[in-house]
């Protein structure tokens, strides 16, 4: 069995003394994490209206949907996010709907 420096337990017990004292950091403080299907639904989307790939193995019904969409969100896909006027509300608008 080892037996602990005299020194090193001083400064360990010191260092649990002081720990104890000071709130821990929290990780909730400093982010907050949400999730919201229309806030998603919107920048996937934009994302697909460039022209990317749906699934191949998604339903022919379903792919029908997601093209029309994909279609109507198409011009705003060339605009950018995070700075166009109009995409930030539509981003705000969908954030408020839950």
């Amino acid at each position: 069995m080892h037996v602990m420096s005299r020194p090193f337990a001083v400064l360990l017990a010191c260092a649990i003394a002081v720990a104890q004292g000071r709130p821990m950091a929290r990780a909730d403080a400093l982010f907050s994490f949400h999730s919201n299907a229309w806030l998603n639904l919107h920048h996937i989307l934009w994302s697909r209206g460039e022209g990317a790939p749906l699934p191949a193995d998604m339903p022919e019904t379903e792919r029908a949907a997601w093209a029309a969409g994909i279609e109507r969100y198409a011009p705003y896909s060339k605009r950018n996010l995070l700075f166009d006027d109009e995409l930030i509300k539509i981003k705000e608008v969908a954030g408020d709907v839950s």
